[in-house]
């Protein structure tokens, strides 16, 4: 997350609350997420407990997810605006190209994604960072994990989304609409945003590559130390 101030304020709520799902705690928060959409027991429980232990393993792909939430006011709306010329912006994509706005099923034209939707208060910005992003089709891995995203929610979610090349770690820029296909206004649970969506592309990334090898562990573990000692003047 860039800030827990991004998102103070916002009601950790995400549709209707379900009385089964209030009766017995499940065992994991994906398990309290489908318990509290559908009134699913303890068999859906017991499933989410083990995408929770997928993507927490130590073998587990990274992926870093950063979200911000704008509020559309006037102002916010032209900051959306801009936001979305600035992703895509010249230079950013593999071939040193102007970036391109894309959705679930094909290119996005951006005069019609930066007008507000009827009674569209809010949006929602991510940016996935795979851990192993040049070693995917970055386009085709937040395809399928924005549909795995509608699958938790229950619901069609709209957004858009530009691919960065132009630093050391690719990574995509998401915009989703405060507001479902549906029309109804759309809110994210913080603890989903905070942490079942990175568990959602961390296991899609290791189903993709494969879990991390040992050499790859400790790898990025030798280079993290390298960069905390770095960051702290004077340790030898």
């Amino acid at each position: 997350m860039d800030s827990p101030d991004d998102l103070a304020g916002f009601r950790p709520r995400m549709g209707k609350r379900s009385s089964k799902g209030s009766q017995a705690r499940p065992r994991s928060f994906r398990g309290q997420l489908l318990a509290r959409l559908s009134g699913a027991g303890a068999r859906r429980a017991s499933k989410g407990h083990a995408v929770g232990a997928r993507a927490h393993r130590p073998d587990a792909r990274r992926v870093v997810i950063k979200a911000h939430v704008v509020r559309l006011t006037a102002n916010g709306a032209k900051a959306a605006a801009l936001h979305l010329r600035y992703i895509e912006r010249d230079g950013v994509e593999q071939d040193g190209s102007k970036g391109a706005l894309y959705g679930p099923d094909g290119p996005v034209q951006r005069e019609t994604f930066e007008q507000p939707r009827p009674g569209e208060a809010h949006q929602f910005r991510f940016i996935v960072s795979p851990e192993d992003a040049s070693e995917l089709d970055l386009t085709a891995y937040v395809r399928r994990l924005m549909d795995r995203v509608e699958r938790d929610l229950g619901r069609g979610v709209e957004w858009a989304a530009v691919n960065h090349f132009d630093t050391d770690h690719p990574h995509a820029h998401v915009v989703v609409r405060g507001v479902g296909r549906d029309g109804h206004e759309l809110r994210l649970d913080r603890s989903y945003i905070a942490t079942g969506m990175r568990w959602r592309a961390q296991e899609l990334a290791t189903e993709e590559l494969g879990p991390r090898r040992e050499h790859e562990i400790q790898r990025v573990r030798a280079k993290e130390v390298s960069q905390e000692r770095d960051r702290t003047p004077g340790q030898r």
